[in-house]
């Protein structure tokens, strides 16, 4: 057996090749502090320093609003279309039972412009006759 297949402790590998060996997992209790703790824990922060900290922060999410202003606008278009196409599709199967003509124009249509208009109108003549308005 390879060092790696011992039984001793976790092996980490880059690719196919191991790359060393732990032989035990720390606590969080055995880990080293982060530099600057020991003053927080001190409490040798000043009024100063968290206003320079706050106002960072401040700037930083002032930086992630138009980010995710563009997110949610884009959410948006994709949940309308998704419910335009559900309401196409709904639309469609009453159609088959209720309007034979315009489901059958619009299944035995090739070109997508003409199905397009025929979807168009479906969804119109659904909206009309079988929706309730809201």
């Amino acid at each position: 057996m390879g060092e790696e297949n011992k039984a001793t402790g976790m092996v980490a590998y880059i690719g196919d090749k191991p790359v060393g060996i732990c032989e035990e997992i720390p606590t969080l209790t055995e880990l080293e502090p982060v530099a600057g703790a020991e003053a927080i824990a001190g409490g040798t922060v000043t009024a100063e320093k968290l206003a320079e900290v706050t106002e960072t922060i401040h700037a930083a999410f002032d930086a992630l609003v138009p980010a995710f202003e563009q997110l949610a606008r884009s959410l948006g278009r994709f949940a309308a279309a998704i419910a335009l196409g559900y309401e196409l599709r709904k639309a469609i199967q009453w159609a088959e039972v209720y309007n034979l003509k315009l489901a059958h124009f619009y299944h035995h249509t090739k070109k997508r412009r003409i199905r397009k208009k025929y979807a168009k109108r479906i969804l119109a003549w659904y909206r009309e006759e079988v929706a309730p308005p809201c």
